[in-house]
């Protein structure tokens, strides 16, 4: 992977080859899970988040700011 940084993991989908199934099964959780977090609709634990940012060079604010909507 590159050292680019994307501003949120929809545009780390849309700008590399990484597909979604194959990036949460790398980091070890469910496709299903990681749509959720992707679209913004659950906030990952911490320790998750810092590893799909790391990942996938997204700024872990992206996954947990507090400006984030999370719906239940």
């Amino acid at each position: 992977m590159n050292d680019r940084i994307y501003p949120d993991l929809a545009t780390f989908f849309e700008s590399t080859a990484m597909k979604q199934e194959d990036f949460a099964e790398q980091i070890g959780i469910s496709a299903s899970y990681m749509s959720r977090i992707k679209n913004k609709l659950v906030q990952p634990p911490l320790d998750l988040a810092l590893k799909i940012s790391k990942e996938a060079h997204v700024p872990v604010e992206s996954l947990i700011s507090e400006a984030n909507e999370v719906r239940p």
